[in-house]
């Protein structure tokens, strides 16, 4: 018989309890995440860490509904849990020492709209209907990453300026998670290496995968300095920007045969039956143009 979502998260914190003896103790709350979703969340403070895990019971919980046995999923979160890497053992002593962290900051793009309430919080800068907000990176392992949104309080810590968090961004972001531009036809067949439609060769030169190395946050390649202009010049064409996600996003040359007016049904029908909700960016698309060396929202 499965168990109620309150039963399991109370098994769970018992055992994690139980692993950890006294050097843990707990806190449960809600986090808000992008686009105003808020998750149930445990946090695990630690004797010795400054920076504690944080476990999200109910993406676990949907694991336990759909077969997985407890242990197993125990085992993974305990797993998770002690590869987390103490701020000692990264060189971060302190985060109260801007100096430790400065080559650790980077950027992403939010949607502003939808996250009106964490930007009363965390420190950004407005860009188009988006939002630049910076996070620090904490841990980088091929499989995962770990990080932290800045806040306003991290600010006044440091003794800096948003302005200063931008140009230390600017540098490390690309740094961290170079980027990679890709045709469309190459990956899907990376993807789906037995599927691919027979129609995308004809697509392969028309629409290009914006993205960085980690496929996380990808979106935010397009503040990379000069990304879009060395490809706009590189395909002698204007760029049509197409949102996916946050994580990545759709590019295509502004061809003379290209009906701009299609692409909102498009990214809404995406937005609406392909992504999570964390992961909306945006609804409509972009257009950058090579002469000016301008991105503006197309309505």
């Amino acid at each position: 018989m499965i168990e109620t979502y309150e039963a399991f998260v109370s098994r769970l914190m018992n055992r994690i309890a139980e692993e950890f003896s006294e050097e843990t103790s707990f806190s449960r709350r809600s986090i808000l995440k992008n686009n105003n979703r808020k998750l149930d969340s445990i946090i695990l403070c630690r004797t010795g860490f400054e920076l504690c895990p944080t476990i999200y019971p109910e993406f676990y919980y949907q694991q336990y509904c759909e077969g997985m046995d407890f242990e197993t999923i125990f085992a993974r979160i305990i797993e998770g849990i002690r590869r987390e890497v103490s701020v000692e053992e990264l060189g971060l002593k302190s985060i109260s020492d801007f100096a430790k962290v400065r080559e650790k900051i980077t950027f992403r793009l939010i949607n502003a709209k939808k996250n009106e309430e964490l930007l009363k919080d965390v420190c950004y800068l407005p860009y188009l209907d988006l939002a630049i907000v910076f996070s620090c990176v904490v841990s980088i392992r091929e499989e995962e990453t770990a990080s932290f949104l800045i806040r306003r309080e991290h600010l006044l810590m440091w003794d800096t300026t948003v302005e200063e968090l931008m140009n230390l961004a600017k540098e490390n972001t690309p740094r961290l998670f170079p980027a990679i531009c890709k045709g469309i036809r190459e990956v899907l067949g990376e993807a789906y290496p037995d599927s691919v439609p027979e129609f995308l060769d004809e697509l392969e030169e028309r629409m290009y995968v914006l993205t960085n190395s980690h496929k996380l946050h990808g979106a935010g390649c397009i503040l990379y300095r000069h990304i879009l202009k060395d490809m706009g010049e590189k395909l002698g064409y204007d760029l049509y920007l197409i949102p996916s996600s946050i994580h990545e996003i759709l590019i295509v040359p502004a061809f003379e045969d290209i009906d701009a007016s299609g692409f909102k049904d498009m990214i809404r029908q995406g937005n609406a039956e392909t992504i999570l909700p964390e992961e909306y960016l945006s609804d409509h698309a972009y257009i950058y143009r090579r002469k000016s060396n301008k991105l503006t929202a197309i309505a």
